[in-house]
């Protein structure tokens, strides 16, 4: 198990000198869910490389996530490549499909994400694009910045307030009595 989550399969090669981690095939299956990944880390500049891709993994199929009580189940999936050159630059995606409250479509969202050392470069929708936002995260300071363009059209306001709370979820999807 990996943090008290039972996995199906895990597998890793890793080689450890006084420089740096080099971690290769990092692979953790359960279920139809996996996540694979290679990436070299170095004592004194931090991560030289990384790449990491996900299967669909189902959030409901881990207990942590089910612990934390959201009202929010779908399937996650991450790419992400970067390398360090003269900088760390890398980009990745990550996607929420199937999403559901309860037994409710409420739609996908996404996150395309592109960064050079410490600012990433964003874009994303949530809830089938009632929630767009946009922007520069900027980490390289002691306090971040943040350059923020968005635009919520929520016509449900119940169906957000469903995502952090299974309680509302409750509400949404029962009918008020006569």
């Amino acid at each position: 198990s990996l943090y008290n989550e039972a996995m199906d399969n895990f597998a890793i090669e890793i080689a450890v000198d006084k420089n740096q981690i080099d971690v290769k095939n990092l692979f953790l299956k359960k279920g139809v869910s996996s996540l694979s990944s290679d990436f070299a880390y170095r004592y004194d500049k931090g991560f030289d490389r990384i790449n990491l891709v996900t299967t669909p993994i189902k959030l409901n199929d881990f207990f942590r996530y089910r612990d934390i009580g959201l009202g929010y189940n779908g399937y996650f999936s991450i790419n992400l490549n970067a390398k360090r050159g003269k900088s760390f630059k890398g980009n990745g995606t990550a996607y929420l499909t199937k999403t559901k409250i309860g037994n409710e479509e409420i739609g996908s969202s996404e996150l395309e994400f592109k960064f050079t050392d410490s600012v990433i470069d964003f874009d994303s929708q949530f809830l089938n694009g009632e929630i767009d936002l946009e922007g520069i995260l900027d980490l390289s300071k002691q306090y971040p910045k943040v350059d923020l363009n968005y635009d919520v059209d929520i016509p449900n306001l119940r169906t957000f307030l469903s995502v952090i709370s299974e309680h509302n979820a409750c509400l949404l999807y029962t009918s008020p009595s006569p």
